[in-house]
C-alpha cells in the first residue's frame, strides 16, 4: 500500500528509574515505638525499662531512616532536577517546565566535566527538548552529553549506554541512518567492556535498575530497526532472533518489557516484508495494548484489510498516546500522519487526507529529515493522486519537492562487523517467523 510504513518507536532506556517507595515501613516503626512506650506506662519497673529500651530503639531507627532519606535526596538532587521539566510538561505547566529546564541546564553545566552527573543530566534533558520540538537543541545536547560520558565510560558505563541507546532511537526516527549506525557501534563496544566482571557490577544497581543482558537486547532490537530501514531484512531477522534467545537470562519483571519490544520490531519487519498475517500473529504476544506502537501496528493491519475507518480511529488514538507526550509534531509521528492520510483518502475524505499529508511534510522539513527512498515514493504516489483529483497546485508543489536533490538510498548504510551477525556463528533456539 502506498505510503504505508511502520512508525519508529524503538525502546528507550531510562537513566534513573524511581526507587520503590517504603514509606509504610517508617510509619510502622513510628507506631511501634508509640505503642511500646504507651504499654510501658504503669507496668512493673523492670518491664518499664524493657519497654523504654524497645521504644527508644524504634525511634532511633526512625531517626536514622529519616537522615538516610534526606541524605539520599540531597545526593540525588540532580536526578530530580533532570526529570522535573518533563514531569511539569506532562501536567500542562509549560512555563514552569521551561523554567525547570533552564535551572537544570545551569545546574548541570556548573558540575565539572569529570563528573558523570553532568553528562547524564544533559542526556536526560533531551527528552524535554524532543517534546518541545527543539530539534537543533536536542542534537546539541546529545552531542555534549555523549562527549562527556564517553570520557567517563569506565566510571559510569550505564549512563553512557542509556544515552547512546536513546540517541540512536532519535536518529532512526529522523532517518539519520548513518549517524545511528555509529551510535549503535559505540554502544556495542561499551557493552563488550561492560560485560567484564569488574564492570558488570554497575548494572542492576538500585538507581539504574536494568541488567546488562537487557541493554544487549535493546541494542539488538534497535540494530534490527536500522537494518530493516536499510532493506537488509535477513540481518534484521537474525538480530531479532538473537535478542529473543537472550530473554531467558532476564528476570520476569524485565523479560516482558524486552519481549514486547522484540515483538513490536518483529511486527514492523513483517510489514516491511509484506507479511501482514505474520505481523498480526506477533502482536498477540504484546502485553501493553495501549502503547503508541501497538495501536499503530493494529492500524496497519486494518489498512491491509481495507478497514479504513478502524485504522483511522487507531491512528488518532496513537497520536494522543502518552508516548508522544502530547506533541504529535515530531519525527516519531511522521508515519502516523502519513498513514492517517492514507486511511482518510481511502474513505474519500480528500481534504482531511491532504491536511494530514501536509503535517507529515512539515515534520520532514522542520526536523531536517533525510529524503529516503520510502518517503520520496510516498510523495510520488500523493503527487499522482493530487493530479488525478484536479488539485493541480498541490500536484505542482509536490512535483517541485520531488525535483529538489536526489533520494538518499535506504541501502546506503554499511554496518561494520560489530553490528552484523553471521548465521553460522549463533545458535538459534527460538523458532523463525512463519513464512521465512
Amino acid at each position: 500500500m502506498a505510503g504505508s510504513r511502520v512508525t519508529e518507536r524503538p525502546r528507550k532506556l531510562r537513566n534513573h528509574p524511581k526507587p520503590t517507595g517504603t514509606g509504610w515501613i517508617w510509619i510502622f516503626i513510628l507506631l511501634l515505638g508509640v505503642v511500646v512506650v504507651y504499654l510501658g506506662v504503669g507496668a512493673p519497673e523492670n518491664l518499664q525499662r524493657l519497654f523504654a529500651f524497645i521504644g527508644l530503639g524504634a525511634f532511633a531507627i526512625l531517626v536514622l531512616g529519616l537522615v538516610t532519606v534526606l541524605t539520599l535526596a540531597a545526593v540525588n538532587r540532580w536526578r530530580t532536577l533532570a526529570s522535573e521539566p518533563i514531569r511539569l510538561l506532562k501536567s500542562g505547566a509549560v512555563a514552569d517546565a521551561e523554567q525547570a529546564f533552564e535551572e537544570a541546564a545551569v545546574y548541570a553545566r556548573n558540575l565539572p566535566p569529570t563528573d558523570y552527573r553532568r553528562g547524564a543530566m544533559l542526556g536526560d534533558l533531551t527528552t524535554y527538548l524532543r517534546a518541545r520540538k527543539r530539534h537543533a537543541d536536542t542534537l546539541r545536547y546529545y552531542d555534549e552529553a555523549l562527549g562527556l560520558l564517553g570520557n567517563l565510560q569506565e566510571k559510569a558505563p550505564e549512563y553512557y549506554i542509556a544515552t547512546l541507546n536513546n540517541y540512536a532511537v532519535y536518529l532512526i526516527s529522523c532517518n539519520r541512518l548513518d549517524a545511528c549506525r555509529v551510535a549503535l557501534e559505540k554502544m556495542s563496544d561499551v557493552l563488550l567492556v561492560a560485560k567484564k566482571p569488574k564492570m558488570a557490577r554497575w548494572f542492576g544497581c538500585p538507581w539504574f535498575g536494568f541488567p546488562i543482558e537487557g541493554c544487549d537486547i535493546f541494542l539488538r532490537t534497535n540494530t534490527a530497526a536500522l537494518f530493516r530501514k536499510t532493506g537488509d531484512y535477513a540481518q534484521a531477522r537474525l538480530q531479532l532472533r538473537m535478542a529473543r534467545d537472550q530473554l531467558t537470562s532476564l528476570q520476569p519483571k524485565h523479560r516482558q518489557l524486552c519481549a514486547d519490544q522484540i515483538s513490536i520490531e518483529t511486527c514492523k519487519l513483517a510489514f516491511a516484508m509484506g507479511r501482514a498475517g505474520e505481523a498480526e500473529a506477533e502482536l498477540a504476544a504484546v502485553a501493553d495494548p495501549e502503547s503508541e506502537s501497538f495501536l499503530y501496528a493494529r492500524a496497519m493491519i486494518c489498512l491491509a484489510r481495507h478497514e479504513y475507518k478502524e485504522a483511522e480511529r487507531l491512528i488518532r488514538l496513537a497520536l494522543a498516546a502518552p508516548d508522544l507526550l502530547g506533541e504529535s509534531h515530531r519525527p516519531e509521528a511522521l508515519n502516523l500522519w502519513l498513514n492517517l492520510a492514507e486511511s482518510l483518502f481511502c474513505q474519500a475524505q480528500y481534504d482531511e487526507s491532504f491536511r494530514a499529508l501536509a503535517e507529515a511534510r512539515s515534520i520532514v522539513v522542520d526536523f531536517e529529515m533525510a529524503a529516503v527512498n520510502d518517503w520520496r515514493n510516498a510523495l510520488a504516489n500523493w503527487q499522482q493522486r493530487a493530479q488525478n483529483l484536479g488539485r493541480l497546485e498541490l500536484a505542482a508543489n509536490l512535483e517541485q519537492e520531488l525535483s529538489k536533490g536526489s533520494a538518499t538510498p535506504n541501502q546506503a548504510i554499511t554496518a561494520s562487523d560489530k553490528l552484523r551477525i553471521q548465521p553460522h556463528s549463533m545458535r538459534i533456539t527460538s523458532q523463525p517467523p512463519a513464512g521465512g
